[in-house]
């Protein structure tokens, strides 16, 4: 029987939880049935499935162990799937690594970089300050804080000489610390920004100030003026990297990866740091692209991968298909999984008016083509996953890489 036939094509999705310690076993595939397919543990790293007459080993990750008796029996899931549920224990509990907003520090050389084009922005700039921002409207609450006048009031949050104040999704740095490769160009439209303190919003009028930041030499949007004499760069438009330190075959090669590595590292801090779960994402312009709903940062995705462009999707069922006496090994990668409403095409409006009146919803604001990259890496991991696993009630599932 042809392995690659409709008859004995089979695909599988495996998610494991550090926190929980379980693992969820997803078979798909045409016409699959209990009675034909069955998985058994053979060492507590290693399963073997059988189909038919064909039979393939799949050799857990280094540090991932099953529970023989937790292993309950293969059942029907939904449509053509087929589901496992099994008791692991995980070895691998390594922190991801943090993003440049939480790595930076003081007194230490850095070198900006174009993430398009390579090019060098700010060279081997030592800050003598890195300071965090509050977040956005903070200074609707100053009165709760003090018990005279606004301390604050007419005051703006921006950066000195030398300094570099951090905010969700971009930093502050004074102009004077650029290159000669940005341009400054004017923008015919300003409106609200949620990202920025609610002080700096009010004191953009006219002048420099109204302006885009660009790559002079691939002509990518790096970010945008805050004042007369402060950038406010995007993180996901820029490599920052101690001085010296080489970029890696991801930031030089793969944008798609970059971003979403970014993304997911970045719900996770912030989560973790302000017990929020709940996100929108937005255009610089103030659009809503798509409202996050943070599920875990937990996960392991064992043999689940996409192609490293959004714009070539790769099922993961697809990839992993049986051969006969096969015995395959598969890496693990953490990811965070989450709930996610696309809100392009003035889709989903009375549900993006009850996130944006909700105090538990954070912003991320990043540049449009930004927002747009984020979406196609959310349509394509639900894409990759197995159809009874796509969605939940109105929101998508999808599966962002650490």
């Amino acid at each position: 029987m042809d392995l690659q036939s409709p008859e004995t094509f089979v695909s599988l999705f495996l998610e494991i939880r550090k926190k929980t310690q379980s693992g969820h076993l997803i078979l798909g595939g045409a016409g699959i049935k209990l009675s034909n397919v069955a998985v058994s543990v053979v060492t507590p790293s290693s399963l073997q499935l059988k189909v038919a007459e064909h039979v393939q080993n799949i050799e857990l990750p280094e540090g991932v162990r099953i529970v023989p008796s937790s292993c309950q029996k293969l059942q029907h899931f939904a449509a053509d799937n087929l589901c496992l549920r099994f008791q692991v224990h995980t070895e691998n509990n390594a922190e991801f690594s943090p993003t440049v907003l939480e790595s930076m520090r003081a007194q230490k050389r850095y070198t900006f970089y174009c993430q398009s084009c390579k090019e060098v922005i700010i060279s081997q700039w030592e800050f003598i300050r890195v300071l965090p921002l509050p977040s956005g409207g903070w200074n609707d609450v100053v009165g709760e804080w003090c018990c005279h006048p606004d301390p604050f009031a007419g005051r703006k949050l921006l950066p000195r000489e030398n300094d570099c104040l951090l905010g969700d999704t971009f930093l502050l740095v004074e102009s004077g610390s650029f290159c000669d490769s940005v341009i400054w160009e004017p923008r015919t439209d300003l409106k609200k920004d949620k990202s920025l303190p609610m002080d700096v919003i009010g004191s953009i009028s006219k002048g420099k100030e109204n302006t885009t930041i660009f790559c002079k030499h691939c002509k990518s949007i790096l970010g945008e003026a805050a004042s007369q004499e402060t950038a406010k760069l995007y993180i996901t438009e820029l490599i920052i990297l101690p001085a010296f330190e080489e970029i890696s075959k991801i930031e030089l090669d793969h944008r798609s990866q970059f971003v979403e590595s970014f993304v997911a590292r970045r719900l996770a801090e912030l989560s973790d740091a302000k017990s929020i779960f709940r996100f929108s994402l937005e255009g610089l312009e103030g659009t809503v692209f798509a409202l996050l709903w943070l599920l875990n940062s937990d996960t392991l995705l064992v043999g689940c991968f996409r192609n490293l462009t959004c714009d070539s999707i790769s099922n993961v069922a697809g990839e992993n298909t049986l051969n006969s006496s096969q015995q395959t090994s598969y890496e693990a990668r953490s990811a965070v999984k989450v709930l996610y409403q696309p809100c392009v095409q003035n889709e989903n409006g009375n549900v993006i008016n009850i996130w944006e009146n909700d105090i538990g919803v954070h912003s991320l604001t990043l540049p449009t083509q930004t927002c747009s990259e984020v979406l196609q890496i959310l349509s394509s991991s639900t894409l990759s996953l197995p159809s009874s696993l796509r969605s939940m009630n109105s929101f998508q599932v999808a599966f962002l890489r650490l």
